[in-house]
């Protein structure tokens, strides 16, 4: 996946019978184009993306627990020993180091990985998802527990850590992170009743402290607020893109179809835009992972 003029939204849907995933690119202005490299590929579980020397890299993970890197689809070293991987986290450093964090399905362990290395396991263990960013350079890590509890930690580039820190925040069942040019880290987070909320760690150490994103965002007349089962997002500049897929049940199929992705925006003064669907992609998506470049 090459890039067109940066910077561009890159989204890639898994579809809910597990054995394709799509992209969709939003070029410069605001306008989107078709959905492009429909792929096959048997029993897709996860994915994530993030930008790399100016491709679009998306890694998946496949019903047998492996992780598949682009575009062969293959998983190579050091990734070729990894199997019973739930979820996968990917951020770049330098823009040409691949840092992956993984959550196994088994001992619900959190591993840290970069290319040509090991994996190196971490000291945490019963997590059931992952997320990661790089901000300045540092990897930051969003773990979230099988109880719904959610843990933070910071990697530097030699794998020193701060070690997990409870936020405090409960009751989650996924998470989605982004680093912002000003050294924020910007956390989406999906509760267990599909209610999105977002918080901010700033670069001082300080967080903001949770907030309801559908109370945020305004919408249309008429339109249902999305209740989330999947989320993921990417820093725009000094924005944040959101990405949700809601779920079937309850909802008018003629507004929010079953697995209808739908977009909002944090713009850099604080308010949202409005909750719309992603123009192009069909319904029936079961997982989400973007980036911008």
């Amino acid at each position: 996946m090459t890039s067109p003029a940066s910077p561009s939204v890159y989204v890639a849907c898994i579809f809910a019978q597990g054995g394709q995933f799509c992209v969709v690119a939003q070029a410069p202005g605001l306008s989107w184009l078709p959905v492009q490299n429909v792929t096959d590929i048997s029993g897709i579980a996860a994915i994530c993306a993030a930008p790399m020397n100016g491709v679009m890299q998306a890694i998946l993970t496949n019903a047998s627990g492996q992780v598949l890197l682009a575009p062969n689809w293959q998983n190579p070293e050091p990734y070729d020993n990894l199997t019973e991987v739930e979820m996968a986290g990917l951020g770049v450093t330098n823009g040409t180091t691949r840092r992956l964090v993984v959550a196994t399905k088994d001992l619900g362990e959190v591993m840290l990985l970069t290319d040509f290395m090991p994996p190196w396991h971490t000291n945490i263990t019963e997590i059931e998802t992952v997320a990661c960013a790089v901000v300045q350079d540092w990897l930051h890590v969003l773990a979230v527990r099988t109880d719904g509890a959610l843990f933070h930690n910071i990697f530097g580039s030699d794998n020193s850590a701060q070690g997990y820190r409870d936020t405090g925040a409960r009751n989650i069942k996924a998470v989605s992170c982004a680093g912002m040019p000003n050294g924020d880290l910007h956390v989406v987070v999906v509760r267990d009743n599909g209610e999105l909320y977002h918080n901010i760690r700033f670069a001082n150490g300080s967080w903001q402290g949770f907030s309801n994103v559908e109370q945020a965002a305004p919408n249309p007349p008429g339109n249902l607020v999305p209740i989330a089962t999947s989320v993921a997002c990417a820093a725009l500049g000094d924005e944040l893109f959101i990405v949700c897929i809601p779920p079937n049940p309850g909802m008018p199929a003629a507004q929010y179809p079953h697995g209808a992705p739908q977009y909002t925006v944090r713009q850099s003064n604080g308010s949202w835009t409005g909750f719309v669907p992603l123009p192009a992609v069909p319904a029936n998506i079961s997982g989400v992972a973007c980036g911008v470049m």
